[in-house]
């Protein structure tokens, strides 16, 4: 909590207000690579690598990977590559359970290691639910199980972080009065690693 001083999350909140009709549809990925929309499983806008936000954030982030390592029983990694997205969720936005990197699937984000999400509001924003829920990773054989699960509270300037390969979802948002500032906002992303070719 209180991941960001003031001033740092002034500028990423009028990033957002300057940028917000400028964000797109929110697409997922499939298991063979391909981007599409997929109105059943994902609706938000995003938008992608801000330099003006990703120059000072990155290196918030990478100070934090090798406490991630042991914290999350995860091999340790030099990581490759941080990709950072801006996601705004308004009235009835949502993703459903999904995991962020796949070890059966190979495809562009199998490199993908560590998730981050920072949740920030513009002075006055106001919304309901859009909780996110992390599901146990720790289940039978290493496996996911929906039985057992921690809500988090989308709470203003929290930062969480995970394994990506943890089963997670976005609960729907409520923020029926239509004002942008009440939409729930994400800086999020991904700490990747090195891709290793199959042979």
């Amino acid at each position: 909590d209180d991941f960001l001083a003031a001033e740092r999350k002034a500028v990423v909140v009028d990033w957002l207000m300057e940028h917000a009709a400028d964000l797109i549809e929110a697409s997922v990925v499939k298991a063979d690579g391909t981007r599409t929309l997929d109105g059943d499983s994902r609706s938000a806008r995003v938008g992608f690598e801000p330099p003006e936000i990703k120059s000072w954030f990155q290196p918030l982030i990478e100070a934090l990977v090798p406490r991630c390592f042991s914290a999350f029983g995860i091999e340790r990694f030099a990581p490759e590559q941080y990709e950072l997205h801006v996601t705004a969720s308004y009235h009835g936005d949502f993703y459903t359970a999904h995991r962020d990197y796949v070890p059966e699937h190979d495809n562009q984000v199998q490199t993908r290691r560590i998730t981050y999400v920072y949740y920030f509001r513009p002075p006055g924003g106001a919304f309901e639910e859009g909780h996110l829920r992390l599901y146990d990773w720790q289940g039978a054989e290493g496996g996911a199980t929906r039985q057992r699960f921690t809500t988090i509270l989308p709470k203003d300037n929290r930062l969480v972080l995970f394994p990506s390969h943890a089963l997670h979802e976005v609960c729907r948002v409520k923020a029926p009065s239509g004002r942008v500032e009440d939409g729930r906002f994400t800086l999020n992303g991904w700490v990747h690693r090195k891709r290793v070719r199959k042979a």
